[in-house]
């Protein structure tokens, strides 16, 4: 399988605050968690190494919520998760140290179409990253090389946007044919209008 030397980092560690409860427990219509779905679906392309991140509020209770995929995932705990994003991003690609190309997903973009990973990892040849695009507009996951890992490691400023840091990066945006990159689930609504599509 072509995305097997991948690893994924799965960015599940914010407050879900506009939610009301933890996103990466949030079940699609079939009762399959949010963090499962994106799990197997990785699994199902080949990727093995698999790395969640989780607030200290959060961490403690993923067992608990989902003993089994505990058991299969690596959990990783971001202490610092109120200072943004990026040092869950940190955090997560510490624990990938050694992967020559990781996957970084958000927990609230539920859907993951192997096909996507695929023309991601196909179209990353020359570039530092692959970032997937419906119409023009840029979506999750996006896939980047080790040079981004270290990169990311090595910065100091924990206020850092990971949009912009990748900046300094040559990145290619892939066009795809499904608008599932762009979704974001981060308040009741947005649950409600996805639970139709399911």
């Amino acid at each position: 399988m072509m995305l097997k030397s991948c690893g994924v980092l799965i960015l599940a560690a914010g407050k879900s605050a506009r939610m009301g409860s933890p996103k990466f427990a949030l079940h699609y219509a079939d009762g399959l968690s949010f963090i499962q779905n994106i799990f197997d679906q990785y699994l199902r392309a080949g990727c093995s190494k698999i790395v969640g991140v989780f607030n200290s509020a959060e961490y403690g209770r993923v067992s608990t919520l989902m003993p089994g995929l505990a058991e299969k995932m690596t959990i990783v705990e971001n202490p610092n998760a109120e200072k943004g994003r990026f040092t869950s991003v940190q955090c997560g690609l510490a624990a990938l140290s050694g992967a020559p190309m990781v996957f970084i997903h958000n927990v609230d973009n539920p859907v993951v179409k192997i096909s996507v990973l695929e023309k991601l990892h196909c179209n990353i040849a020359g570039f530092d990253y692959a970032k997937p695009a419906f119409s023009g507009k840029g979506g999750h996951p996006i896939l980047v090389k080790q040079n981004i890992v270290e990169a990311v490691l090595c910065e100091k400023r924990e206020s850092t946007n990971l949009r912009d840091f990748l900046k300094h990066f040559k990145g290619k945006w892939v066009e795809v044919d499904n608008d599932c990159i762009l979704w974001n689930i981060n308040k009741p609504e947005d649950l409600k209008r996805f639970e139709k599509y399911r």
